[in-house]
Protein backbone atom coordinates (compact mmCIF):
# COMPACT_ATOMS: atom_id res chain seq x y z
CA UNK A 1 0.00 0.00 0.00
CA UNK A 2 1.42 3.46 -1.09
CA UNK A 3 2.29 5.20 1.91
CA UNK A 4 1.32 8.96 2.93
CA UNK A 5 4.48 10.11 2.13
CA UNK A 6 4.19 8.43 -1.31
CA UNK A 7 0.76 9.88 -1.74
CA UNK A 8 2.70 13.58 -1.40
CA UNK A 9 5.13 12.66 -3.69
CA UNK A 10 2.16 11.32 -6.50
CA UNK A 11 0.15 13.63 -6.21
CA UNK A 12 2.99 16.50 -6.32
CA UNK A 13 3.92 15.35 -9.55
CA UNK A 14 0.57 14.74 -10.38
CA UNK A 15 0.11 18.26 -10.22
CA UNK A 16 3.20 19.40 -12.31
CA UNK A 17 1.71 17.73 -15.25
CA UNK A 18 -1.84 19.18 -14.23
CA UNK A 19 -3.92 20.24 -17.52
CA UNK A 20 -1.83 18.26 -20.24
CA UNK A 21 -3.42 15.04 -19.59
CA UNK A 22 -7.08 15.57 -20.78
CA UNK A 23 -8.01 13.06 -17.84
CA UNK A 24 -7.20 15.90 -15.63
CA UNK A 25 -9.16 18.14 -17.18
CA UNK A 26 -12.45 15.61 -17.42
CA UNK A 27 -11.74 14.74 -13.76
CA UNK A 28 -11.41 19.05 -12.55
CA UNK A 29 -14.74 19.22 -14.52
CA UNK A 30 -16.02 16.19 -12.58
CA UNK A 31 -15.01 17.85 -9.36
CA UNK A 32 -16.72 21.67 -10.03
CA UNK A 33 -19.85 19.67 -11.28
CA UNK A 34 -20.09 17.89 -7.82
CA UNK A 35 -18.82 20.86 -5.89
CA UNK A 36 -21.74 22.85 -7.81
CA UNK A 37 -24.96 20.67 -6.97
CA UNK A 38 -27.66 22.13 -5.74
CA UNK A 39 -27.11 20.87 -2.06
CA UNK A 40 -29.50 23.53 -0.10
CA UNK A 41 -29.91 21.48 3.16
CA UNK A 42 -26.72 18.97 4.49
CA UNK A 43 -28.64 16.60 7.18
CA UNK A 44 -25.69 14.95 9.39
CA UNK A 45 -27.05 11.86 11.54
CA UNK A 46 -25.02 12.23 14.71
CA UNK A 47 -24.09 8.85 14.59
CA UNK A 48 -26.21 7.33 17.84
CA UNK A 49 -28.48 5.42 15.89
CA UNK A 50 -25.90 1.87 15.65
CA UNK A 51 -24.68 3.18 19.10
CA UNK A 52 -27.70 2.86 20.65
CA UNK A 53 -29.74 0.40 18.70
CA UNK A 54 -33.42 -0.17 19.76
CA UNK A 55 -33.57 -3.79 21.05
CA UNK A 56 -37.27 -4.16 20.19
CA UNK A 57 -35.73 -3.47 16.33
CA UNK A 58 -34.42 -7.15 14.17
CA UNK A 59 -30.96 -7.36 13.03
CA UNK A 60 -31.62 -6.23 9.30
CA UNK A 61 -31.12 -3.28 6.78
CA UNK A 62 -34.63 -1.86 7.04
CA UNK A 63 -34.74 -1.85 10.93
CA UNK A 64 -31.64 -0.11 11.14
CA UNK A 65 -32.67 2.47 8.03
CA UNK A 66 -35.98 3.10 10.24
CA UNK A 67 -34.11 4.37 12.87
CA UNK A 68 -33.29 7.62 11.46
CA UNK A 69 -32.90 7.67 8.04
CA UNK A 70 -36.18 7.23 6.57
CA UNK A 71 -37.22 10.06 8.23
CA UNK A 72 -35.29 12.23 5.54
CA UNK A 73 -37.52 10.43 2.56
CA UNK A 74 -40.32 13.16 1.35
CA UNK A 75 -37.71 15.84 2.40
CA UNK A 76 -35.92 18.78 0.79
CA UNK A 77 -32.95 17.32 2.08
CA UNK A 78 -30.33 16.55 -0.85
CA UNK A 79 -27.41 15.23 0.93
CA UNK A 80 -26.68 13.14 3.89
CA UNK A 81 -23.61 13.16 5.84
CA UNK A 82 -23.82 9.98 7.71
CA UNK A 83 -21.54 9.41 10.95
CA UNK A 84 -20.41 6.27 11.88
CA UNK A 85 -19.80 7.81 15.26
CA UNK A 86 -16.50 8.64 16.54
CA UNK A 87 -17.06 9.23 20.27
CA UNK A 88 -13.23 8.77 21.15
CA UNK A 89 -10.54 9.33 18.49
CA UNK A 90 -10.53 6.72 15.88
CA UNK A 91 -12.93 4.95 17.70
CA UNK A 92 -16.14 3.79 15.10
CA UNK A 93 -19.07 1.72 14.72
CA UNK A 94 -16.81 0.11 11.72
CA UNK A 95 -15.03 -2.79 10.95
CA UNK A 96 -13.21 -2.20 7.81
CA UNK A 97 -11.74 1.76 9.22
CA UNK A 98 -10.16 3.18 12.58
CA UNK A 99 -10.46 0.84 15.78
CA UNK A 100 -13.80 -1.31 15.91
CA UNK A 101 -16.61 0.00 18.72
CA UNK A 102 -18.18 -3.07 20.07
CA UNK A 103 -18.90 -2.42 23.80
CA UNK A 104 -22.07 -1.58 25.03
CA UNK A 105 -23.56 1.35 27.53
CA UNK A 106 -24.86 -1.42 29.61
CA UNK A 107 -27.07 1.17 32.01
CA UNK A 108 -29.02 1.79 28.59
CA UNK A 109 -31.54 -1.26 28.91
CA UNK A 110 -34.11 -0.45 25.50
CA UNK A 111 -30.49 -0.12 23.59
CA UNK A 112 -27.52 -1.96 22.65
CA UNK A 113 -24.29 -1.39 20.42
CA UNK A 114 -25.38 -3.29 17.02
CA UNK A 115 -21.96 -3.10 15.73
CA UNK A 116 -20.94 -6.66 15.85
CA UNK A 117 -24.28 -8.43 15.18
CA UNK A 118 -24.40 -6.27 12.52
CA UNK A 119 -21.44 -7.70 11.51
CA UNK A 120 -21.61 -11.55 12.57
CA UNK A 121 -25.08 -11.63 10.72
CA UNK A 122 -24.71 -9.23 7.63
CA UNK A 123 -21.43 -9.10 7.07
CA UNK A 124 -22.41 -5.24 7.09
CA UNK A 125 -22.01 -1.99 8.64
CA UNK A 126 -23.68 1.45 9.54
CA UNK A 127 -21.79 3.43 6.85
CA UNK A 128 -22.12 0.38 4.70
CA UNK A 129 -25.81 0.07 5.05
CA UNK A 130 -26.16 3.93 5.20
CA UNK A 131 -24.64 4.83 2.08
CA UNK A 132 -26.24 1.76 -0.09
CA UNK A 133 -29.80 3.87 1.47
CA UNK A 134 -28.89 7.43 0.37
CA UNK A 135 -27.90 5.48 -3.10
CA UNK A 136 -30.99 4.25 -3.54
CA UNK A 137 -32.44 6.77 -2.39
CA UNK A 138 -31.18 9.40 -4.47
CA UNK A 139 -29.57 11.55 -1.46
CA UNK A 140 -25.47 12.79 -2.05
CA UNK A 141 -23.40 10.16 0.26
CA UNK A 142 -21.31 12.34 2.56
CA UNK A 143 -19.25 10.56 5.43
CA UNK A 144 -18.34 12.53 8.61
CA UNK A 145 -15.82 12.24 10.99
CA UNK A 146 -15.51 13.48 14.32
CA UNK A 147 -11.93 14.70 14.74
CA UNK A 148 -11.29 14.65 18.57
CA UNK A 149 -14.82 13.95 19.95
CA UNK A 150 -14.30 13.65 23.64
CA UNK A 151 -17.77 12.24 25.12
CA UNK A 152 -15.45 9.65 26.83
CA UNK A 153 -14.56 11.94 29.85
CA UNK A 154 -17.60 12.35 30.98
CA UNK A 155 -20.39 10.73 29.10
CA UNK A 156 -21.19 7.96 31.60
CA UNK A 157 -20.06 8.56 35.24
CA UNK A 158 -20.62 4.86 36.21
CA UNK A 159 -18.26 3.84 33.38
CA UNK A 160 -16.54 6.80 32.55
CA UNK A 161 -14.70 4.70 29.89
CA UNK A 162 -17.42 2.82 27.97
CA UNK A 163 -16.40 5.02 25.11
CA UNK A 164 -12.48 5.09 25.28
CA UNK A 165 -10.53 4.08 22.56
CA UNK A 166 -8.06 1.59 21.93
CA UNK A 167 -6.00 4.45 20.48
CA UNK A 168 -6.00 6.31 23.65
CA UNK A 169 -6.03 3.17 25.91
CA UNK A 170 -2.75 1.91 24.13
CA UNK A 171 -1.00 5.52 23.29
CA UNK A 172 -1.91 7.38 26.68
CA UNK A 173 1.14 10.00 25.81
CA UNK A 174 -0.98 11.25 23.10
CA UNK A 175 -3.71 12.35 25.54
CA UNK A 176 -4.08 15.85 27.11
CA UNK A 177 -3.10 15.03 30.35
CA UNK A 178 -2.76 10.62 30.45
CA UNK A 179 -4.59 11.18 34.09
CA UNK A 180 -7.35 13.50 35.68
CA UNK A 181 -5.91 16.83 36.92
CA UNK A 182 -5.99 17.46 40.80
CA UNK A 183 -7.99 19.84 41.93
CA UNK A 184 -6.17 23.18 42.84
CA UNK A 185 -4.25 22.97 39.71
CA UNK A 186 -3.95 25.09 36.71
CA UNK A 187 -7.58 25.34 35.07
CA UNK A 188 -7.18 24.10 31.63
CA UNK A 189 -9.21 24.30 28.57
CA UNK A 190 -11.44 21.30 26.98
CA UNK A 191 -11.39 18.07 27.71
CA UNK A 192 -8.08 16.33 28.64
CA UNK A 193 -8.86 13.03 27.01
CA UNK A 194 -8.45 15.18 23.68
CA UNK A 195 -5.42 13.79 21.61
CA UNK A 196 -2.92 16.30 20.96
CA UNK A 197 -2.77 16.73 17.02
CA UNK A 198 1.24 17.67 17.85
CA UNK A 199 2.09 13.88 18.08
CA UNK A 200 3.05 12.63 14.67
CA UNK A 201 1.48 9.30 15.32
CA UNK A 202 -2.09 11.19 16.01
CA UNK A 203 -1.86 13.02 12.58
CA UNK A 204 -0.50 9.58 11.06
CA UNK A 205 -3.19 7.28 12.56
CA UNK A 206 -5.95 10.26 11.09
CA UNK A 207 -4.49 9.45 7.82
CA UNK A 208 -4.73 6.40 8.45
CA UNK A 209 -8.63 5.83 8.65
CA UNK A 210 -9.31 8.82 6.25
CA UNK A 211 -7.54 6.14 3.31
CA UNK A 212 -9.45 3.63 4.80
CA UNK A 213 -12.94 5.50 4.64
CA UNK A 214 -12.20 6.60 1.19
CA UNK A 215 -10.92 2.97 0.13
CA UNK A 216 -13.67 0.99 1.29
CA UNK A 217 -16.91 2.69 1.48
CA UNK A 218 -18.72 3.82 -2.00
CA UNK A 219 -18.54 7.85 -0.33
CA UNK A 220 -18.67 11.07 -2.46
CA UNK A 221 -18.03 13.24 -0.03
CA UNK A 222 -15.63 13.61 3.31
CA UNK A 223 -16.98 16.11 6.44
CA UNK A 224 -14.22 16.33 8.48
CA UNK A 225 -15.84 17.81 11.76
CA UNK A 226 -13.50 19.28 13.72
CA UNK A 227 -16.08 20.99 16.03
CA UNK A 228 -16.48 18.04 17.64
CA UNK A 229 -14.53 18.73 19.72
CA UNK A 230 -12.57 22.10 19.17
CA UNK A 231 -9.29 21.21 21.16
CA UNK A 232 -6.56 19.95 19.33
CA UNK A 233 -3.00 20.88 20.96
CA UNK A 234 -1.96 21.24 24.18
CA UNK A 235 -1.07 24.84 24.22
CA UNK A 236 -4.49 26.06 24.01
CA UNK A 237 -5.45 23.28 26.56
CA UNK A 238 -2.40 24.82 29.17
CA UNK A 239 -4.48 28.21 28.35
CA UNK A 240 -2.05 29.84 25.34
CA UNK A 241 -2.81 29.84 21.52
CA UNK A 242 -1.80 27.28 18.79
CA UNK A 243 2.02 27.45 17.66
CA UNK A 244 3.46 27.85 14.17
CA UNK A 245 4.54 24.62 14.55
CA UNK A 246 1.05 23.57 15.56
CA UNK A 247 -0.27 24.77 12.62
CA UNK A 248 2.02 23.87 9.59
CA UNK A 249 1.62 20.23 10.97
CA UNK A 250 -2.14 20.52 10.73
CA UNK A 251 -1.88 22.11 7.36
CA UNK A 252 0.31 19.08 5.99
CA UNK A 253 -2.41 17.05 7.67
CA UNK A 254 -5.35 18.81 5.61
CA UNK A 255 -3.02 18.40 1.97
CA UNK A 256 -2.71 14.78 3.24
CA UNK A 257 -6.30 14.00 3.38
CA UNK A 258 -6.70 16.27 0.26
CA UNK A 259 -4.14 13.55 -1.94
CA UNK A 260 -5.79 10.74 -0.18
CA UNK A 261 -9.10 11.58 -1.38
CA UNK A 262 -7.70 12.76 -4.49
CA UNK A 263 -5.95 9.49 -5.30
CA UNK A 264 -8.70 7.43 -4.27
CA UNK A 265 -11.84 9.35 -6.12
CA UNK A 266 -9.35 8.97 -9.56
CA UNK A 267 -9.64 4.99 -8.71
CA UNK A 268 -13.25 4.82 -7.92
CA UNK A 269 -13.88 7.47 -11.39
CA UNK A 270 -15.16 9.89 -9.51
CA UNK A 271 -14.25 13.14 -6.89
CA UNK A 272 -14.33 12.89 -3.51
CA UNK A 273 -14.69 15.68 -1.98
CA UNK A 274 -13.61 17.25 1.07
CA UNK A 275 -15.39 19.82 3.69
CA UNK A 276 -14.73 20.85 7.21
CA UNK A 277 -16.90 21.75 9.98
CA UNK A 278 -14.87 24.81 11.58
CA UNK A 279 -15.72 27.78 13.94
CA UNK A 280 -17.36 30.71 11.61
CA UNK A 281 -14.08 32.78 12.34
CA UNK A 282 -10.66 32.56 11.22
CA UNK A 283 -9.18 34.20 14.12
CA UNK A 284 -10.54 31.86 16.79
CA UNK A 285 -9.92 28.97 14.36
CA UNK A 286 -6.47 29.74 14.01
CA UNK A 287 -6.00 30.28 17.44
CA UNK A 288 -7.19 26.74 18.36
CA UNK A 289 -4.74 25.04 15.63
CA UNK A 290 -6.92 25.59 12.63
CA UNK A 291 -5.66 27.61 9.89
CA UNK A 292 -8.75 27.59 7.51
CA UNK A 293 -7.56 30.36 5.22
CA UNK A 294 -4.74 28.15 4.26
CA UNK A 295 -6.97 25.62 3.70
CA UNK A 296 -9.13 27.33 0.97
CA UNK A 297 -5.88 28.86 -0.38
CA UNK A 298 -3.95 25.76 -0.89
CA UNK A 299 -7.85 24.23 -2.13
CA UNK A 300 -7.28 21.37 0.85
CA UNK A 301 -10.66 21.99 1.34
CA UNK A 302 -14.26 22.29 -1.66
CA UNK A 303 -16.39 23.75 1.56
CA UNK A 304 -16.62 24.80 5.30
CA UNK A 305 -19.34 23.92 7.57
CA UNK A 306 -19.24 27.08 9.61
CA UNK A 307 -20.08 26.64 13.51
CA UNK A 308 -21.62 24.62 16.23
CA UNK A 309 -22.46 25.34 19.33
CA UNK A 310 -21.76 29.21 19.34
CA UNK A 311 -22.01 31.25 16.15
CA UNK A 312 -19.04 34.15 16.50
CA UNK A 313 -20.14 35.90 13.13
CA UNK A 314 -22.57 37.09 10.85
CA UNK A 315 -23.26 34.18 7.98
CA UNK A 316 -22.18 36.73 5.21
CA UNK A 317 -18.58 36.80 6.64
CA UNK A 318 -17.66 33.23 6.22
CA UNK A 319 -19.72 33.49 3.17
CA UNK A 320 -17.81 36.15 1.39
CA UNK A 321 -14.84 34.45 2.41
CA UNK A 322 -15.37 31.16 1.08
CA UNK A 323 -16.52 32.64 -2.24
CA UNK A 324 -13.42 33.93 -2.67
CA UNK A 325 -11.27 31.03 -2.76
CA UNK A 326 -13.98 29.12 -4.98
CA UNK A 327 -15.73 26.99 -2.34
CA UNK A 328 -19.03 27.14 -0.38
CA UNK A 329 -19.91 27.61 2.31
CA UNK A 330 -23.21 25.96 4.75
CA UNK A 331 -24.27 27.62 8.01
CA UNK A 332 -24.40 25.22 10.56
CA UNK A 333 -27.55 25.42 12.48
CA UNK A 334 -27.54 23.20 15.50
CA UNK A 335 -29.75 22.80 18.33
CA UNK A 336 -30.43 26.24 20.44
CA UNK A 337 -28.87 24.78 23.56
CA UNK A 338 -30.54 27.47 25.67
CA UNK A 339 -32.81 26.33 28.47
CA UNK A 340 -34.07 27.71 31.15
CA UNK A 341 -32.28 29.52 33.91
CA UNK A 342 -33.08 27.48 37.28
CA UNK A 343 -32.99 30.89 39.15
CA UNK A 344 -34.97 32.95 36.38
CA UNK A 345 -37.04 30.45 34.12
CA UNK A 346 -38.20 33.81 32.24
CA UNK A 347 -37.33 32.81 28.51
CA UNK A 348 -39.02 34.40 24.96
CA UNK A 349 -40.57 30.61 23.69
CA UNK A 350 -39.77 29.62 20.40
CA UNK A 351 -36.85 27.99 20.34
CA UNK A 352 -36.84 24.71 18.78
CA UNK A 353 -39.55 25.73 16.18
CA UNK A 354 -40.74 25.17 13.15
CA UNK A 355 -40.85 29.01 13.34
CA UNK A 356 -37.40 29.56 14.26
CA UNK A 357 -35.76 26.90 11.41
CA UNK A 358 -37.79 28.88 8.76
CA UNK A 359 -35.84 32.13 9.98
CA UNK A 360 -32.94 30.33 10.46
CA UNK A 361 -33.21 29.25 6.67
CA UNK A 362 -34.03 32.72 5.51
CA UNK A 363 -31.22 34.53 7.34
CA UNK A 364 -28.50 32.26 6.35
CA UNK A 365 -29.59 32.13 2.95
CA UNK A 366 -29.88 35.83 2.66
CA UNK A 367 -26.57 35.76 3.98
CA UNK A 368 -25.01 34.17 0.89
CA UNK A 369 -24.88 30.65 2.28
CA UNK A 370 -24.86 28.02 -0.31
CA UNK A 371 -27.15 26.01 2.01
CA UNK A 372 -27.70 24.76 5.74
CA UNK A 373 -26.41 22.10 7.68
CA UNK A 374 -28.76 20.79 10.38
CA UNK A 375 -27.55 18.45 13.47
CA UNK A 376 -28.79 16.97 16.43
CA UNK A 377 -31.95 17.52 14.55
CA UNK A 378 -34.21 13.73 14.07
CA UNK A 379 -36.68 11.43 13.46
CA UNK A 380 -40.25 13.62 13.34
CA UNK A 381 -38.74 16.85 13.87
CA UNK A 382 -36.51 16.51 10.64
CA UNK A 383 -39.36 15.39 8.48
CA UNK A 384 -41.21 18.24 9.51
CA UNK A 385 -38.95 20.79 9.57
CA UNK A 386 -37.20 19.89 6.10
CA UNK A 387 -40.32 19.90 4.08
CA UNK A 388 -39.37 23.64 2.39
CA UNK A 389 -36.22 24.43 0.76
CA UNK A 390 -34.49 27.12 2.99
CA UNK A 391 -34.76 29.50 -0.53
CA UNK A 392 -38.24 29.72 -0.34
CA UNK A 393 -39.40 30.77 2.68
CA UNK A 394 -40.51 34.16 2.20
CA UNK A 395 -44.43 33.95 3.47
CA UNK A 396 -43.93 31.43 5.84
CA UNK A 397 -44.10 32.27 9.86
CA UNK A 398 -41.18 32.86 11.41
CA UNK A 399 -39.95 34.13 14.71
CA UNK A 400 -35.49 35.37 14.92
CA UNK A 401 -33.82 35.44 17.94
CA UNK A 402 -31.14 38.08 19.09
CA UNK A 403 -29.49 34.95 20.06
CA UNK A 404 -30.42 31.22 18.80
CA UNK A 405 -27.80 28.64 20.93
CA UNK A 406 -24.61 28.77 22.88
CA UNK A 407 -25.14 29.10 27.01
CA UNK A 408 -26.70 25.79 27.18
CA UNK A 409 -24.05 23.34 25.91
CA UNK A 410 -19.83 24.02 25.40
CA UNK A 411 -20.02 27.41 25.19
CA UNK A 412 -17.30 30.45 23.55
CA UNK A 413 -14.68 29.76 26.46
CA UNK A 414 -14.79 26.10 26.96
CA UNK A 415 -12.46 25.55 24.57
CA UNK A 416 -10.09 28.90 24.69
CA UNK A 417 -8.76 31.13 27.37
CA UNK A 418 -8.56 34.56 25.55
CA UNK A 419 -11.98 34.18 23.48
CA UNK A 420 -13.75 37.17 23.79
CA UNK A 421 -12.08 39.43 20.87
CA UNK A 422 -13.42 36.81 18.86
CA UNK A 423 -17.51 37.59 19.34
CA UNK A 424 -18.92 39.63 17.29
CA UNK A 425 -22.39 38.14 17.75
CA UNK A 426 -24.79 39.52 20.22
CA UNK A 427 -25.16 37.72 23.70
CA UNK A 428 -28.30 38.31 24.82
CA UNK A 429 -30.13 34.94 26.01
CA UNK A 430 -31.36 34.24 29.62
CA UNK A 431 -28.53 32.53 30.02
CA UNK A 432 -25.97 35.23 28.91
CA UNK A 433 -27.51 38.48 30.04
CA UNK A 434 -26.84 41.96 29.45
CA UNK A 435 -26.76 44.43 32.39
CA UNK A 436 -27.42 48.32 31.00
CA UNK A 437 -26.57 50.75 33.13
CA UNK A 438 -28.42 54.23 33.83
CA UNK A 439 -27.80 56.28 30.43
CA UNK A 440 -26.02 53.54 28.75
CA UNK A 441 -27.57 51.37 26.36
CA UNK A 442 -26.94 47.62 24.29
CA UNK A 443 -27.12 47.63 20.54
CA UNK A 444 -27.24 44.29 18.22
CA UNK A 445 -27.97 43.58 15.03
CA UNK A 446 -30.57 40.38 14.25
CA UNK A 447 -30.30 39.34 10.60
CA UNK A 448 -33.77 39.19 8.69
CA UNK A 449 -34.02 37.29 5.69
CA UNK A 450 -37.64 37.55 4.93
CA UNK A 451 -38.21 39.70 1.64
CA UNK A 452 -41.76 40.83 1.91
CA UNK A 453 -42.15 41.82 -1.43
CA UNK A 454 -41.73 38.02 -2.52
CA UNK A 455 -44.59 37.39 0.16
CA UNK A 456 -47.00 39.59 -1.27
CA UNK A 457 -46.36 37.90 -4.26
CA UNK A 458 -47.72 34.84 -2.63
CA UNK A 459 -50.68 37.18 -1.75
CA UNK A 460 -49.22 36.92 1.99
CA UNK A 461 -49.08 39.98 4.12
CA UNK A 462 -46.78 39.98 7.51
CA UNK A 463 -47.38 41.28 10.61
CA UNK A 464 -44.33 41.99 12.63
CA UNK A 465 -43.87 42.17 16.70
CA UNK A 466 -40.86 43.01 18.61
CA UNK A 467 -40.56 41.12 22.12
CA UNK A 468 -38.09 42.12 24.91
CA UNK A 469 -37.31 40.43 28.02
CA UNK A 470 -35.88 42.65 31.04
CA UNK A 471 -36.30 42.03 35.05
CA UNK A 472 -38.43 45.41 35.22
CA UNK A 473 -41.50 44.90 37.34
CA UNK A 474 -43.35 47.91 34.74
CA UNK A 475 -43.25 49.14 31.41
CA UNK A 476 -40.75 52.37 31.92
CA UNK A 477 -37.32 52.98 32.42
CA UNK A 478 -36.11 51.71 29.32
CA UNK A 479 -36.49 52.29 24.99
CA UNK A 480 -36.56 49.84 22.06
CA UNK A 481 -34.93 51.24 19.35
CA UNK A 482 -34.84 50.09 15.78
CA UNK A 483 -32.61 52.23 13.49
CA UNK A 484 -32.43 54.89 15.79
CA UNK A 485 -36.19 55.02 16.37
CA UNK A 486 -38.15 54.44 19.50
CA UNK A 487 -40.51 51.66 18.79
CA UNK A 488 -43.96 51.93 20.63
CA UNK A 489 -44.35 48.69 22.66
CA UNK A 490 -47.44 48.99 24.96
CA UNK A 491 -48.02 45.46 26.02
CA UNK A 492 -46.17 44.30 29.27
CA UNK A 493 -46.18 41.12 31.20
CA UNK A 494 -43.83 39.31 33.80
CA UNK A 495 -41.21 41.71 32.66
CA UNK A 496 -42.05 41.08 28.78
CA UNK A 497 -42.52 44.05 26.58
CA UNK A 498 -43.72 43.51 23.40
CA UNK A 499 -45.72 45.37 20.25
CA UNK A 500 -46.76 45.37 16.71
CA UNK A 501 -44.39 48.13 14.33
CA UNK A 502 -44.85 48.65 10.83
CA UNK A 503 -43.49 45.81 8.45
CA UNK A 504 -42.08 48.83 6.61
CA UNK A 505 -39.57 49.66 9.79
CA UNK A 506 -38.09 46.14 9.09
CA UNK A 507 -35.12 45.74 6.42
CA UNK A 508 -34.05 42.12 4.46
CA UNK A 509 -30.44 42.07 6.36
CA UNK A 510 -29.06 43.31 9.45
CA UNK A 511 -31.25 45.07 11.66
CA UNK A 512 -29.52 47.37 14.68
CA UNK A 513 -31.69 47.11 18.04
CA UNK A 514 -30.79 49.09 20.87
CA UNK A 515 -32.18 48.88 24.16
CA UNK A 516 -31.59 51.72 26.23
CA UNK A 517 -32.10 52.48 29.93
CA UNK A 518 -33.79 55.59 30.29
CA UNK A 519 -34.23 55.37 34.44
CA UNK A 520 -32.22 55.85 37.65
CA UNK A 521 -31.98 51.86 38.03
CA UNK A 522 -29.79 49.39 36.01
CA UNK A 523 -31.49 47.00 33.33
CA UNK A 524 -31.11 43.68 32.65
CA UNK A 525 -31.94 42.79 29.19
CA UNK A 526 -32.47 39.12 29.41
CA UNK A 527 -34.17 38.15 25.75
CA UNK A 528 -35.23 39.41 22.54
CA UNK A 529 -36.82 38.67 19.48
CA UNK A 530 -38.22 39.45 16.15
CA UNK A 531 -41.73 37.51 15.01
CA UNK A 532 -43.15 37.86 11.62
CA UNK A 533 -46.66 36.64 10.99
CA UNK A 534 -48.30 35.90 7.82
CA UNK A 535 -52.09 36.66 6.83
Amino acid sequence: MIGCRGIAVALAAGALVAGCDPRDEEFAKKRAEMLNRDRTIVYNTDGCDMLYYPNDRPITVEGFTGVRLTHALGTKIPTISYCPLSSAFAYFTLFRAGDPLTDTWDDNPRAHNGAKEFWEKLHTDCLEMAMDFCRTNGFERFMSIRMNDTHDSGHCPEHPFFLFSTFKKNHPECLMEPTKPSRGGPKRWGSRTAVDYGHPLVRDTVRKFVRDFCDNYDIEGIELDFCRHLLYFKSVYEGGVATEKNLADMNELMRDIRMIAEIAGRQKGHPILVTARVPDSVGYARAVGLDIETWLREKSVDALICSCYFQLNPWKVMADLCHAHGAKMYASLDESRIRENKKDPGIIPGRQSLKWYHGRYAAAMASGADGVYLFNLEHKSLHEYTQVDPRETDGLDKIYFATDRGSGGYRVWHYMKDWEPYVNMPRLEPGDTQRIEPGRSYAFDIMIGDDFAKAAAKGRKPTVEVLALTNLAENKGFEVRLAENRLNLPEFKDGLVSGEIPAAAIVRGPNRFEIVNTGAKPVVAKDFAVRITYR
